[in-house]
């Protein structure tokens, strides 16, 4: 009985002083975000270099040489909505042959589209019905002629992210509302 109330008040201290030399919590130092927003607008010359890149990456992606070099001129001006709207209509319309996949059209309301040119409107349109642009973002109904860093960066973003669903076919196997045959 001794021998085994000792080695019950030895495993008991030996617990509580294993807990106390473990090991100490991890401490880090935080810091802030040191981001700031450019609210300078997006030149020519930087919207070009970006259509560019753009159709590099998708021709590597599709193995063929479907989007052709922007048409935007190299200058420190600042570029229009209209012009990335022009840019965006291009690379839909070259990269169109590499889809596999087209959802139904959403519905948009182009009575709010603020674009002075026609054919440019008719672009932003079936963009905007693809879900290539959003159909009340700051590339259609922006009060400024220009884009900011931010607001190309998004566009940019949203115009390449429904490409890639547009080059993508899902699995029918993990995609059953899709309807394919097995």
């Amino acid at each position: 009985m001794k021998i085994t109330g000792l080695l019950i008040c030895l495993a008991v201290a030996a617990a509580a002083t294993a807990q106390e030399s473990g090991p100490k919590k991890l401490q880090h130092k935080t810091q802030s975000p040191t981001a700031s927003v450019d609210n300078n607008p997006v030149t020519c010359a930087e919207a070009k270099a970006v259509f560019d890149k753009i159709g590099k990456v998708l021709n590597t992606a599709t193995e063929k040489d479907l989007v052709k070099s922007s048409s935007i001129a190299t200058s420190s001006k600042p570029v229009t909505r209209e012009q990335v709207i022009d840019e965006l209509s291009r690379i839909y319309t070259q990269s169109g042959p590499a889809f596999k996949l087209i959802p139904n059209p959403i519905q948009v309301n182009i009575s709010v589209f603020r674009v002075a040119n026609e054919a440019t409107k008719k672009k932003l349109t079936d963009l905007a019905k693809g879900g290539f642009v959003g159909p009340i973002g700051v590339l259609a109904v922006g009060p400024k002629p220009g884009l900011t860093t931010k607001q190309f960066g998004d566009t940019v973003g949203f115009f390449l992210t429904r490409i890639s669903q547009y080059e993508h076919m899902p699995s029918p196997r993990w995609s059953p509302t899709l309807g394919l045959e097995h």
